[in-house]
């Protein structure tokens, strides 16, 4: 309701007729069907035919907010870390009859702080100054992967043969443009089969999962040498005055982490210049070259070299050859201060135990097939020696 003119007469009020016409500036379409000015003509006329003029100004004004119109959208950060946006990208359309005049967004500039959903306000303004609002989603996210540095590094076995690496060891200042990277290795545990150089890829994920790889270069080297385990032994000259042995006498179950070895002796023969301890050197060498090197006492016996003690003596060693039990026998000789001793032709003592009676028995049933030398003693000085055949049971 826009009222109408005031009126005052000398005569009766009631008896004033008010009438008007009036002009309007409004149009049909645009910002005139809510935006104009109406002026309205009034004239006063009382009984007696008096009339007064006065003109009624009505200004119609536009107080409709814009139609708003948001979208969602998303970008990507650039490879700064950061990206800006206008209001123009989150608006999808918005409109006014009366036109607008400017659109506003609260957030225009995102980091790698923002990845994931964002919400924004958009904001609208006619050319009245009716405001509207609305929001959106700015989804912000990364495609840059990250940067994978690799460095090329070389690895020692252990005693056992075995090492191991982790992507630390391989990684070499790997990035991404937004926060930490997790790295990983395609292969991480070695052994002797991979002794020289093996490729190996390293893989790095940034918080938004794009990935990069680099290629590395491990040499796995072996520079543990083998572990020498040598052991003293006696020999025994033969009728010639002479001997020989071979590193596998000397040698105690040498190893190495990487297999097998090969052995070596710097002294193999003898002769009865000899007689007595020998220092000889095993030379133990690994597969990839370690060297090492451990002594042992090779003690010559001659006593086999010379004449035996000339004695009153019947003795006979039977079955020879044997497959277990070895019998000795002695019938004419005193026994008190008898022993004997059985060894193998490398010197190893096997059976060491006095003479018990006129037959003792010689157990020799776990004992390889071969060759064995029975030796008799007399207080403790040999007086016998008989060379034994063992055969297979």
């Amino acid at each position: 309701d826009i009222g109408s003119p005031e009126v005052t007469d000398n005569c009766l009020v009631e008896n004033v007729a008010l009438t008007y016409t009036e002009s309007s500036t409004q149009g049909m379409e645009g910002c005139t069907v809510y935006n104009y000015t109406i002026n309205r003509f009034w004239t006063a006329t009382d009984a007696s035919g008096n009339t007064s003029l006065c003109v009624q100004v009505i200004n119609v004004v536009d107080e409709i907010g814009p139609t708003i119109i948001p979208q969602d959208i998303t970008v990507s950060l650039d490879a700064t870390g950061t990206v800006s946006i206008t209001a123009d990208q989150i608006d999808n359309g918005s409109s006014d009859n009366c036109g607008i005049d400017s659109l506003v967004i609260d957030t225009t500039s995102f980091d790698c702080s923002n990845i994931g959903d964002n919400t924004v306000t958009l904001s609208v303004t006619d050319a009245n100054g009716n405001v509207s609002t609305a929001t959106a989603t700015v989804t912000v996210e990364t495609t840059l992967v990250p940067e994978a540095i690799a460095q090329d590094i070389t690895l020692t076995l252990d005693a056992s043969g075995n090492a191991s690496i982790t992507a630390a060891d391989i990684d070499s200042g790997s990035s991404a443009v937004c926060g930490n990277v997790t790295a990983t290795l395609d292969l991480m545990s070695f052994s002797c089969a991979d002794i020289g150089e093996n490729s190996v890829t390293l893989t790095v994920t940034d918080g938004s999962n794009n990935v990069s790889t680099a290629t590395a270069v491990v040499t796995v080297v072996d520079d543990i040498v083998p572990v020498a385990i040598a052991q003293d032994i006696t020999v025994f000259l033969d009728a010639t005055g002479n001997a020989s042995i071979t590193p596998e006498d000397i040698d105690n179950g040498s190893n190495d982490g990487c297999g097998a070895v090969t052995l070596a002796l710097d002294i193999t023969t003898f002769n009865t210049d000899d007689t007595g301890e020998n220092l000889v050197q095993l030379t133990v060498t690994d597969s990839n070259g370690n060297v090492s090197v451990i002594s042992a006492i090779v003690t010559v016996d001659a006593s086999l070299s010379v004449s035996e003690v000339e004695l009153d003596l019947d003795l006979s060693v039977y079955p020879n050859p044997t497959r277990g039990t070895l019998n000795l026998k002695i019938t004419n000789f005193n026994k008190e201060g008898l022993s004997y001793q059985l060894y193998s032709l490398q010197g190893q003592l096997l059976l060491n135990d006095n003479v018990k009676g006129t037959l003792t028995t010689i157990p020799m049933h776990r004992l390889s097939e071969g060759f064995y030398l029975l030796k008799v003693n007399l207080n403790n000085r040999e007086i016998k020696s008989v060379k034994i055949i063992k055969k297979g049971d």
